[in-house]
């Protein structure tokens, strides 16, 4: 391929486009992500768990793309290869369990089967569009939910929040006893798309207008612990990042934590009793989480010392799989009921470490059972079901890409490249949100949750990856690019 010679001239801001930017692949990027907003917020949780697929198949049959569909296959395989070999290993590993949690984890296996290619400016504008319009479409609708349901029952109540899901579950307002996790499905999606539209450049009036009214919507929707969650993962992205301006910002988060706290109070004073009753509970041991975290942490581990270190298996103790499989999650307690094609399957680690907690947790009436109070979360399942050495590979991980992105942030402050050092603190941002709020729920393994904000997070990463910068000038001069990515130069 031709190549030509840059001159130093050419570059303003000493940043370069290094990534070839397709636009056939930065179309069919913004038409994944369009489609995934679609079955994100399509009221169907089957649907949603299929929707990694729906998303692959749509990329091969319209633009024959064998690469994304071959890495999503070979991830699969691997997968599937690694649950064979618990399977062959393991004398009561149950194979449809964890055949079931490759699709729980669906959205990692997406997210992984796009390359590292970037979005071109003019794509991102219209990713940029679709989010205005869905968190402005979702919002008002969510805020008209709640109106019905506050004229319905005349009154506020503790969880009027969970009425405000909206197009997960449009009629919530006529909803009677249980109304689900889909106002959590509602707040997560809704924080990640204005966390992510921070990296947009215009912010004008529009940008302000949507981003207040989606902060009023999630403020009402009550689901405190993904807000602290995001405050919490806000923060420590500028901790890491850089520690002077994060202490800056301590003075703009506590009026903001508290203004908000002040917000929750007033409408709802039955909600800071609950959080004081949690945290009586949580700090005498005796809550229904701290039970079950000393079942799966310690007696486990007592009973079966293999279990520390190899874990269970995937599906096989509390992940999402585990508790859908069990037939307990979705039909209820009295009716067992289980993904189509899966059979109905309890292991012997379920049964005997966390049946008997999440069945008290169900059974008990006393109060009101938030995601505070679950016997379940994201990174306890993970690390029982894993073992200590794939979780400390996991964190080692995490850790390595966290400090490259803080290198990557210090270059951007030397040439004042305000674009990328905000894309930076928003991807770290989002990392560290999803972390805390794994210590409430299996949020990871919710399609519904963590697609779309997958692959957001994913398409920031890979435009963070386009630009390199510049040491020495001089040698400017020597550097030699594809003749195709002239047109790709930042301004």
């Amino acid at each position: 391929m031709e190549a030509t010679v840059i001159n130093p001239s050419q570059i303003k801001p000493e940043i370069i486009s290094h990534s070839p930017v397709s636009d056939m692949y930065s179309k069919m990027m913004y038409e994944a992500v369009i489609l995934s907003l679609i079955l994100t917020w399509f009221p169907s949780k089957v649907l949603s768990y299929a929707s990694p697929i729906i998303i692959i198949g749509y990329t091969f049959i319209i633009y024959r793309n064998y690469q994304i569909l071959f890495t999503f296959s070979k991830i699969f395989f691997f997968g599937f290869l690694f649950i064979g070999l618990n399977y062959l290993l393991r004398s009561n590993y149950i194979f449809s369990n964890g055949l079931l949690s490759l699709f729980t984890y669906g959205s990692f296996l997406l997210a992984w089967s796009f390359s590292q290619r970037g979005v071109s400016p003019w794509h991102m504008r219209k990713i940029y569009n679709a989010l205005y319009f869905t968190i402005a479409f979702q919002s008002i609708l969510g805020l008209l939910q709640f109106l019905l349901a506050y004229i319905k029952f005349g009154l506020y109540t503790v969880d009027m929040g969970d009425f405000i899901q909206g197009t997960i579950m449009p009629f919530s307002f006529n909803m009677t006893g249980d109304r689900g996790i889909g106002n959590a499905y509602f707040v997560i999606n809704i924080l990640i798309m204005m966390l992510v539209l921070l990296t947009d450049q215009r912010k004008n009036k529009r940008f302000y207008k949507i981003i207040a009214l989606g902060s009023i919507t999630v403020i009402l929707a009550g689901v405190h612990h993904a807000l602290i969650s995001f405050f919490l993962g806000l923060f420590v992205a500028l901790l890491i990042a850089e520690l002077k301006r994060a202490i800056r910002y301590v003075f703009l988060f506590i009026p903001a934590i508290a203004a908000t706290l002040t917000v929750f109070y007033f409408l709802n004073p039955n909600n800071v009793y609950l959080y004081s009753n949690y945290f009586n509970l949580y700090s005498s041991g005796e809550s229904f989480k701290t039970i079950a975290m000393k079942r799966a942490l310690i007696d486990l581990n007592r009973d079966h010392p293999d279990v520390s270190f190899f874990g269970t298996g995937p599906g096989q103790f509390s992940s999402r799989a585990g508790l859908l499989a069990s037939g307990t999650y979705l039909g209820g307690l009295d009716e067992n009921r289980s993904v189509p094609f899966f059979p109905i399957e309890k292991s012997e680690y379920f049964k005997n470490y966390a049946f008997d907690i999440y069945y008290s947790m169900k059974m008990d009436k006393s109060t009101v059972h938030g995601a505070a109070s679950r016997t379940f979360f994201s990174l306890m399942s993970i690390y029982v079901e894993l073992g200590m050495a794939l979780s400390i590979g996991i964190v080692i991980y995490l850790i390595r890409r966290i400090i490259l992105l803080k290198k990557r942030y210090k270059q951007f402050i030397e040439m004042n490249f305000i674009e990328g050092k905000t894309s930076i603190i928003i991807i770290i941002s989002a990392v560290m949100f999803f972390i805390f709020i794994s210590f409430f729920e299996n949020y990871l393994e919710m399609t519904q949750a963590t697609m779309t904000s997958f692959l957001l997070i994913k398409i920031l990463c890979n435009n963070l990856n386009q630009y390199v910068p510049i040491v020495d000038k001089k040698n400017c001069e020597q550097l030699i690019i594809n003749k195709e990515n002239n047109n790709n130069l930042s301004p």
